[in-house]
């Protein structure tokens, strides 16, 4: 799993910045005046945040489903894939090698929205790839789509409280 460095400034034993170049917290940190201070390191998950319509929630938080589709489209293709050119050397020939790939962005972690209020849930992903899925999880039957494999639970379902609507009183006039 590919994970991102962050440096946390540390001033009096409270985090005070975020930083994702040492430079930078080191810059920071120079800046402050006495008192107990320090840089931490910490490493954090990559996050893939996807917006899901009720239904698909549901049956993963149930763990029913265990992947989930995406359509080939320019938008998913910038999220998820990665291309990469490698250049050097020489066909028998004469001819440049040049060598593209496609790689699967490697996130370590899914976070699902219940549609679009503050419900979430974080997976473990397993892997990104292109295929065919099942059509009873919502995957097309006649075309490809990115498969976003799904593993354990990293964080359950945080039901987050909708606000209530209180009943409203008519006025009547009299």
């Amino acid at each position: 799993m590919q994970r991102q460095e962050h440096y946390y400034v540390i001033a009096n034993g409270r985090t005070i910045s975020d930083y994702k170049s040492k430079r930078e917290a080191v810059r920071h940190a120079a800046a402050i005046p006495d008192g107990e201070l320090g840089i931490e390191v910490r490493m954090v998950p990559t996050v893939l945040d996807l917006v899901l319509k009720v239904e698909w929630y549901d049956m993963i938080a149930a763990g029913i489903k265990k992947e989930e589709y995406r359509e080939l489209k320019p938008f998913y293709k910038q999220r998820l894939e990665r291309i990469s050119f490698h250049t050097g050397g020489a066909t028998p020939h004469g001819h440049p090698i040049t060598d593209v790939s496609v790689c699967r962005q490697d996130y370590d972690v899914v976070r699902f929205h219940r549609a679009y209020t503050n419900t979430t849930m974080e997976l473990e992903c397993k892997g990104i790839r292109i295929g065919r899925g099942k059509p009873e999880w919502g995957a097309p039957t006649d075309k490809d789509v990115y498969i976003i494999s799904l593993g354990d639970f990293v964080k359950a379902a945080d039901m987050a409280t909708e606000p209530k609507m209180e009943a409203v009183r008519p006025v009547v006039n009299a």
